[in-house]
């Protein structure tokens, strides 16, 4: 019926899509999609429909209109939610339960995967079209067949060198009452190994060729006392690059005040370069400036900045961190923490008018920019921006949402640094204020919580809640520079005209949903056109990059073919190149995964 309608309302037609409606109905018929390239009214609305700078776009020709709506159109993902390519990984007919599964973001993330019931680390690297295995890692006293104890992981992380930290609790073997009668030391011993965790940390080898990075043989050995509260748990670890570890205890008998407790352990450089053991390392407690009884926190993850002046402390309900702590060095650490918020003014959106200023949680600013200008005085003058994620966790009267948020810090040229760092951007700026809101924003709800990630060069935005996954594309440099209103004040220059700012609402920056159909657990991009997970049914991969053709994979492997993994020789079996599966063992009511390896 559409190719009977003249040309002027087939125009009319595809100027009214929305911009993932019109990218796909470019792919539906050839008289369309040359009626939608060679009008170009229908081209500047539709590009006036993406994110993007829009100044200068009617002097272009129609030729060179068709050229910049491509570009934007893949840059802003259009049609992803159809073209995806999306690949799964799990074994066919058996499951190995996986216990601990960590990322560490990097050009090429790294994975590590410990199974259930057994002491070793595997650890992968992460590529655009594959992973590949890397290493195993096992304490070398672990084997009770050598005269060694029974361990079994807790927890494990990655520091920003790369270095690996694994916590360690002793399996102690089945004792009878009358073994405990006979002798006083048996019983003593049993409670001192309860109370006792052994914090393993690898060191990553310097190498120029491809073998292993890692080895069991490089390590120091810290031992970690359950001080406070002989039956606490622990939830949460972390490793800086000096060595020092901070953990999150989950209490046996929480207070008014606190469900969870958080440790640093310091690392003693001449005992460890001597020994490479360090029986007592000293503890510093994490204690909370005065807050409200309504924020009893419960602590679930923790994260050394890369300059380790700072750690950052989460909640299972929010991406952002929700508190910090200053760690300039393990001697002058006290352990205050203060709490991650900012007032900022937010801007109306929808239904939601916000008539005063709000607590957001901001995280760290991933997009930074210095300018020197000219005040009305003559007087040089230096401005430092900084853009940053932030999440306001909603109230009685407003849902959650999620905003970027943009912070300037202004001084004198000659007081200023000319330095620009991300890490600073949350401590200098003097005001934070909102720039666009993330449609679609979800505050999950489960224990899985709500999982978001940037891509390498912060153009892409992931979200997962529970089965739901959504992206979000942004240029910042002209997210930065597009900011300022246009002469009719009534849009940004940046926004789309459908999500710009009118009569003082927000702006706002649509999503695109992601083919999904498991539970996300984690998110890894791999560069910007590739998004790992971790999921309930197995690893996920989809490819979001403009040579995405909607395939659908799924790889696995018979039984037949899966080395026994109760074998020390497991992973020396394993050649570089190969590639592994991991799915989660949905029939479990935790957690679990599975891993094969080809």
């Amino acid at each position: 019926m559409l190719l009977n309608l003249p040309t002027e309302l087939l125009a009319q037609v595809l100027r009214q899509l929305e911009p993932d409606e019109f990218y796909v109905f470019l792919f539906v018929c050839k008289v369309t999609r040359s009626t939608a390239l060679t009008t170009k009214s229908v081209l500047l609305a539709q590009l006036h429909a993406l994110p993007g700078i829009k100044e200068g776009l009617e002097d272009l020709s129609t030729e060179r209109l068709a050229v910049e709506y491509r570009k934007r159109a893949t840059q802003n993902l259009c049609g992803m939610n159809v073209f995806a390519d999306v690949a799964k990984f799990a074994p066919r007919f058996t499951n190995i339960k996986i216990k601990e599964c960590v990322f560490l973001q990097r050009c090429h993330p790294r994975l590590a995967v410990v199974l259930r019931d057994e002491p070793a680390v595997r650890l992968y690297t992460l590529f655009e079209d594959h992973f590949r295995f890397e290493a195993e890692l096992r304490p070398e006293d672990c084997n009770p067949h050598t005269g060694g104890a029974e361990m079994d992981v807790v927890k494990v992380a990655f520091s920003e060198d790369e270095d690996v930290a694994v916590l360690y609790q002793y399996k102690l073997p089945a004792t009878t009452d009358d073994e405990i009668k006979r002798s006083s030391f048996v019983e003593e011993a049993r409670r001192q190994s309860m109370n006792t965790l052994q914090l393993v940390c690898y060191k990553k080898l310097a190498a120029n060729h491809r073998p292993r990075l890692w080895s069991s043989y490089v390590h120091e050995t810290r031992d970690i006392k359950r001080s406070r509260d002989p039956g606490s748990v622990p939830i949460s670890l972390a490793l800086s690059k000096d060595g020092t570890a901070a953990i999150s205890w989950r209490l046996l008998k929480p207070t008014e005040t606190e469900l969870t407790t958080a440790c640093l352990y310091n690392r003693r450089k001449y005992t460890m370069d001597t020994y490479g053991y360090d029986p007592s390392p000293r503890e510093t407690i994490f204690t909370r400036s005065p807050v409200p009884p309504r924020d009893r926190e419960f602590i679930s993850g923790m994260q050394f900045l890369s300059d380790r002046q700072q750690i950052l402390l989460y909640t299972p309900d929010c991406p952002i961190h929700s508190s910090y702590a200053n760690v300039i060095s393990g001697d002058s650490f006290d352990g205050t923490t203060l709490r991650n918020f900012e007032q900022v003014q937010l801007l109306n959106y929808g239904n939601e008018t916000f008539t005063s200023e709000i607590d957001l949680k901001i995280g760290m600013p991933f997009h930074g920019a210095h300018e020197i200008f000219v005040d009305d005085a003559g007087a040089d003058q230096c401005r430092k921006s900084w853009l940053a994620l932030a999440i306001y966790p909603g109230d009685q009267d407003h849902g959650a949402s999620a905003w970027i948020v943009l912070g300037i810090e202004e001084l004198a040229h000659q007081f200023c640094d000319h330095l620009l760092s991300t890490d600073l951007g949350r401590r200098r700026a003097d005001t934070w204020t909102p720039v666009c809101r993330l449609d679609g924003f979800e505050q999950g709800s489960s224990s899985v919580g709500t999982v978001m990630v940037l891509s390498q060069d912060n153009k892409h935005i992931a979200m997962a809640s529970w089965r739901r996954l959504l992206i979000w594309t942004i240029e910042p440099p002209e997210l930065d520079s597009g900011r300022e209103p246009l002469e009719n004040g009534r849009q940004y220059s940046y926004f789309s005209n459908r999500g710009a700012s009118v009569n003082g609402s927000a702006s706002h920056i649509s999503p695109v949903e992601l083919p999904n159909s498991a539970v996300i657990h984690k998110l890894a991009f791999v560069g910007e056109d590739t998004l790992y997970a971790i999921t309930d049914k197995g690893l996920v991969r989809w490819n979001i990059g403009p040579e995405a053709k909607a395939s659908r994979e799924f790889c696995g492997l018979d039984v037949a073919s899966l080395p026994s993994c109760t074998q020390h020789h497991f992973i020396d079996s394993v050649v570089a190149g190969q590639v592994g599966h991991i799915s989660f063992d949905s029939n479990d009511d935790d957690d679990d995964a599975a891993i094969v390896t080809s």
